[in-house]
């Protein structure tokens, strides 16, 4: 019976699915669904946004973000390079690994570890789309995106104690976002200097880890470990403003920068032909140095003389004292036609003994081919005096930072002595109203320099350089600059028209070391050029509190002061004297930033650029800090600092009328009087602070997008404390954020002309429309420390008013030592000393008087 049944079961499942099928397929083909209808196509633009985003996941950045490039041409290239590139990849990590690994087994008792296999795949790198920033310095600066889905295949084998064990990497994923700077930029090959490579964001790396055949990544609680073990690393490496510099090129010698200065002194010429038919000659010398676009140098014409004296001297510029050469020819000046040429001889430089005079008695040839029989013949002689003055090995640059600080002068430079280097870049939006043919005029204490004509062309680019000699101080000169054109036509009607031009006070270049800058064009409608001083080696010692240098080699220590009241550049500022005539300067510069800031409504800004010249101070390397070093363009130009040119511009307005007042106690006598002017408390002044042109490296201000802990790091590196913190904060009742200077919008309070304690009220009563409150602010609620602090001062106005002033203060003198380095304390002791010694001498006077008329009276 069970036999039966198991025969029937089976035959009853076969005719069943048999059954099903069949009806399944009729009810298939022969009843159509009536709901169905046909697709609707419509245009991807009619597509809702949260519709195109599950259509396309993946939107490249080039569609996204305008700014971004597209480099399809570059991801092809890849594509077909890619074969030879995974070998050339591979080979070169071999290489490098290797005797890696043979230095660092022997510390863990491994017996060896080699490559088995490496290859990393057939799918190359792509990117996604590149920005590019264009800046006014020679650099260039790219952002690609790069997305790397890889199939490698990298196999270790690892040997140790006996046993072997093989670790392959597989289903590699890379996901990066670099900055790529190329710079300097230099004529030659490849054309910049260095490459500075660094993350924008932390990477994303992904990656399948076997070891004997099993994934160690599937381990849980491993991946995410892992993963971020390596966003850290490498975030603490390069993640920006950290780099990696890969050097390619010395840029000392890329820029082939002055090594050195050469005096050459025209003596006199001996037994000269005669060249005129009816007398003798009138002679004159020029003098060049080869391999320079300088224009030729000339002596002064001894008119009909065949043994002229000169006693003229010339300066050069030595770049390659074993490539170059001073080539000397002598003229016969005539007053219609051509000068006819008397002779000429050449004298190498490396013929020269340096710092050693050379005088030389040079034959004059006709041309330098020592073959052309010509030059037997005798044509007279030319004495020229020598003195090739290098500058110290010590002293040249390392580097391309250092060869944009100071350097000194060699010596017996004359003082005030050096260079100043001028290079004009281009001009851009000049229009003549006859014909635009521009080119740049340069004229400096007499001596003018003219860039190339270009021809009809509104943006002309010359990228010329200029030097010129300077024997004194250039304190008060101006450079002028004027953009002319001229007529290519031959005609008497408008020859010539200027198309703009711009006076620039030298100051500013001495101050700032290097100044590169696009300035508009006076009588130009929309005219701009852009001029680049550079400061190149000899210094130029001026004088005065403040030390000034246009060079570009850095100040040894022994040389820094070089007279009374000289100092270089390199030196450290001096410290300022702080006399009654001092605080007379502070009292006057009070009163005229309380105008000015009255005038202007720029407290909110001026108190900006005395906390951000002052909040990068480190109590730890006592670097940083109130002094002034925020006007050096490296330091304003950082990120935190946007806008505060602004600030710097008014101050010089000030500094114009008391050059006396540093610019340090300038900056932070701004930022009191700004809450002073706003209705704030009044915070105690004390001068006497000094100037520094180093500045600290960005990253020491406060980021507006952190919280309490970034906070405590930033201001406890300052020395300050919560309390600190909090009253600080509080600072922002002046002001509002630009969307430009930080990414926000928008003031903190009601009145952001007035100083208060509305920033702690607002902060309490939670977000309002129209109001402020960035990440950094909100952390002052959420930290129980700050809070207290937040409710303290909201409710006592006359409490926050009271801390804010000791903070302020605090705050303006971090690093700083009132009355260090100042005679006002002394002066004022020995006055007081002075008195008291007087009023004791008067007083024993007065009574040895009495004593004498009491016992003469009582004879």
């Amino acid at each position: 019976m069970g036999v039966i049944s198991t025969i029937f079961g089976f035959c009853g499942f076969g005719v069943g699915i048999s059954s099903g099928l069949v009806i399944g397929y009729f009810l298939f083909i022969y009843f159509q669904p009536t709901d169905v209808k046909n697709p609707e196509i419509r245009p991807l633009v009619e597509r809702d946004s949260e519709t195109l985003q599950q259509m396309l996941p993946e939107i490249p950045l080039w569609v996204k973000c305008p700014d971004y490039d597209r480099v399809d041409w570059l991801n092809k290239f890849l594509e077909l390079m890619w074969p030879y590139l995974d070998k050339a990849i591979c080979k070169t990590a071999k290489n490098i690994a290797k005797p890696i690994i043979a230095e660092q087994i022997p510390k863990y008792k491994i017996e060896s570890v080699e490559f088995e296999t490496l290859t990393l795949g057939t799918l190359p790198p792509t990117f996604q789309g590149m920005k590019v920033y264009v800046t006014d310095e020679k650099e260039l600066i790219m952002e690609p995106c790069l997305k790397w889905a890889a199939n490698p295949n990298v196999t270790i084998g690892v040997k140790a104690f006996g046993l072997k064990a093989t670790v392959q990497v597989v289903d590699l994923q890379v996901f990066a976002q670099p900055r790529i700077t190329l710079k300097p930029l230099v004529p030659a090959f490849p054309c910049f200097a260095n490459i500075y490579v660094s993350l924008m964001e932390k990477p994303h790396v992904d990656f399948g880890l076997k070891l004997v055949g099993a994934d160690l990544m599937s381990i849980p609680g491993l991946y995410r470990f892992v993963q971020e073990l390596i966003k850290t690393q490498v975030a603490n490496m390069y993640l920006w403003p950290k780099t990696l510099e890969v050097p390619i090129l010395d840029p000392s010698k890329a820029y082939r920068r002055p090594v050195g200065i050469l005096h050459v002194k025209v003596v006199k010429a001996m037994n000269l032909k005669k060249k005129d038919l009816l007398g003798a000659s009138d002679p004159y010398v020029k003098l060049k140095i080869t391999e320079d676009k300088l224009p030729s140098k000339k002596t002064t014409v001894k008119h009909k003389n065949l043994n002229p004296e000169w006693n003229e001297e010339y300066n050069f510029t030595v770049r390659d004292p074993e490539s170059q050469a001073v080539e000397l020819a002598v003229y016969d000046w005539e007053q219609v036609g051509k000068h006819d040429k008397m002779g000429m001889n050449v004298v190498p430089l490396k013929e020269l003994t340096p710092e050693e005079p050379s005088v030389k008695t040079l034959d004059l040839l006709k041309n330098m081919d020592l073959n052309d029989g010509q030059n037997e013949k005798s044509r007279g002689q030319l004495v020229v005096e020598f003195i090739y003055k290098p500058f110290k090995e010590e002293d040249l640059p390392k580097s391309f930072e250092e060869s944009q600080t100071v350097q000194k002068a060699p010596e017996n430079t004359p003082a005030g002595g050096g260079l100043l280097v001028v290079i004009v870049h281009e001009a851009q939006d000049v229009e003549g109203k006859h014909h635009t043919n521009p080119y740049a005029r340069i004229l400096f204490r007499g001596e003018e320099r003219k860039t190339k004509h270009v021809k009809k062309n509104r943006d002309p680019r010359w990228e010329e350089e200029f030097q010129f000699m300077l024997e004194e101080p250039p304190t008060n000169d101006r450079l002028h600059v004027e953009v002319c054109s001229v007529s290519s036509r031959i005609g008497l009607l408008h020859p010539k028209e200027t198309l703009g031009y711009i006076d620039i006070n030298l100051s500013d270049v001495v101050s700032n070391k290097r100044i590169n800058e696009k300035y508009h064009l006076i009588d130009s409608k929309n005219g701009r050029i852009q001029i680049d001083y550079k400061p190149s080696r000899g210094t130029v010692i001026l004088h005065g509190p403040s030390p000034l240098t246009i060079s570009s080699r850095k100040t040894n220590d022994s040389c820094r002061k070089l007279s009374k009241g000289r100092y270089t550049e390199g030196a450290p500022m001096a410290l300022p004297v702080v006399d009654t005539e001092y605080l007379k300067e502070i009292d006057k510069a009070r009163r005229d930033l309380r105008a000015l800031i009255a005038y202007k409504n720029c407290a909110p800004i001026m108190l900006r650029l005395a906390w951000h010249d002052a909040g990068t101070y480190d109590v730890n390397t006592k670097t940083g800090g109130p002094n002034g070093s925020i006007r050096n363009e490296e330091e304003y130009s950082h990120g935190s600092n946007n806008g505060l040119k602004i600030a710097l511009d008014f101050c010089e307005e000030v500094k114009a009328k008391h050059p006396k007042i540093t610019y340090a106690d300038l900056y932070q006598l701004a930022g009191v009087v700004a809450v002073e002017v706003t209705g704030g408390p009044t915070v105690d002044f004390f001068p006497g602070r000094k100037d520094s042109k180093i500045s600290p490296k960005e990253g020491r201000l406060p980021d507006a997008k952190r919280g309490a802990p970034h906070l405590r790091d930033i201001f406890y590196r300052m020395g300050l404390s919560d309390k600190d913190i909090v009253a600080l904060s509080g600072g922002h009742t002046l002001g509002r954020a630009h969307p430009e200077r930080s990414g926000f919008d928008g003031p903190w309070t009601r009145e952001p002309l007035k100083f208060d304690n509305s920033y702690f009220v607002e902060l309490l009563n939670g977000e309002s429309e129209g109001l402020l409150q960035l990440p950094t602010d909100k952390a002052l609620l959420e930290d129980p420390e700050f809070h207290r602090y937040v409710v303290l001062y909201a409710k006592d106005e006359d409490a926050f008013f009271r801390d804010y002033a000791a903070s302020h203060k605090k705050l303006s003198e971090l690093g700083f030592s009132p009355g260090s380095g100042s005679k006002s304390t002394a002066n004022d002791c020995t006055i007081l000393a002075q008195g008291a010694v007087g009023v004791a001498v008067t007083a024993a006077v007065v009574i040895l008087s009495y004593f004498y008329e009491v016992r003469k009276r009582m004879k």
